[in-house]
């Protein structure tokens, strides 16, 4: 999509570009971003225009506590009209020594061809309904139209349902970063309430991980 290429070339130096078009666009700052405070206002206010023009339904930006410039580019972004709207914690793991019995869980995703959009969709909604997290302003089409966008043409064997001996239990959507070879994702990580137990919610978060380089 040529007019996303545009706001990648943009903001490359910076921050990496999560294309939900045309619904939205996410910016993530990098690691090691290359700051330059009047340049950084130009970018934004260039996005700004972008998604005015394109009738995005909104543009969000993730940025570093740690950063050395997160004071200065979260002023910036409260200048320009953004609101908070949540804090993420990111947390490593190594996954080379986890030894994690796989036994009595059934991944089906997309490509398998065992269910169908619809009925995904409908398993996805039911467990963002369930969560804690702040209510979506997406419709499920549109959530599903920026795992397209996203993922590219190999979205569908990122969408998996999950099954705990034969019950329905929740959804993961792992994924490779477009762009790169190693560096994983999950789009989307969810368990419906009842089977919200740590026994369950860990190993398969794990496993998640350890889809994203299988696929």
């Amino acid at each position: 999509m040529p007019q996303i290429s545009m706001v990648e070339n943009l903001l490359i130096e910076s921050f990496k570009v999560l294309n939900g078009m045309p619904q939205y666009i996410g910016i993530e700052e990098r690691e090691k971003a290359e700051y330059d405070h009047n340049n950084w206002k130009d970018q934004i206010n260039i996005l700004n225009d972008f998604a005015i023009q394109h009738k995005l339904n909104r543009v969000s930006v993730l940025i570093n506590r740690t950063s050395e410039y997160y004071l200065s580019l979260s002023q910036m972004l409260i200048n320009f009209g953004f609101e908070k709207y949540a804090s993420k914690v990111e947390v490593f793991r190594d996954l080379k020594d986890i030894n994690i019995n796989k036994k009595g869980y059934d991944w089906h995703s997309l490509s398998d061809y065992k269910i169908s959009e619809d009925e995904f969709k409908r398993i996805w909604e039911k467990c963002m309904y369930e969560s804690e997290n702040s209510p979506t302003s997406l419709t499920m089409d549109e959530h599903l139209n920026s795992v397209k966008n996203e993922i590219g043409v190999n979205w569908s064997k990122s969408c998996n349902v999950i099954y705990l001996e034969d019950k329905l239990i929740g959804i993961s959507i792992p994924h490779i970063e477009c762009g790169t070879v190693y560096e994983g994702r999950i789009f989307y990580f969810g368990i419906f309430c009842s089977f919200l137990i740590s026994l369950y919610r860990v190993p398969i978060s794990y496993l998640s991980n350890i889809e994203i380089y299988n696929n």
